[in-house]
């Protein structure tokens, strides 16, 4: 606890906010609102990844040189539309 007081490691990480927003995404898709959404390469990007996975049954590809994990329903068979993207990056805000 005490690294992300003294500024240690944990201040690296995206904002409480952007992974909400995230976690917001993968309720959609497994209510059937969104089909696919995309998340910047991060380490709540593959926290993230890892939830809709587990929890929810959903499809989480990356492709060889990527920068960011497609999560889409199992159903969907084409990527081609995105409803959300999402940078959980700390640097970067989170895009709709």
């Amino acid at each position: 606890m005490s690294a992300a007081r003294d500024g240690g490691p944990l201040e690296n990480n995206a904002d409480s906010r952007k992974i909400a927003d995230a976690l917001l995404g993968v309720g959609s898709l497994s209510r059937g609102v969104w089909q696919s959404i995309k998340a910047f390469e991060s380490l709540e990007a593959r926290g993230v990844a890892a939830v809709a996975k587990w929890m929810f049954g959903l499809t989480v590809t990356k492709e060889d040189g990527a920068t960011t994990y497609t999560i889409a329903r199992p159903d969907v068979t084409s990527h081609v539309i995105t409803d959300a993207i999402f940078d959980l990056r700390k640097e970067h805000s989170v895009q709709s």
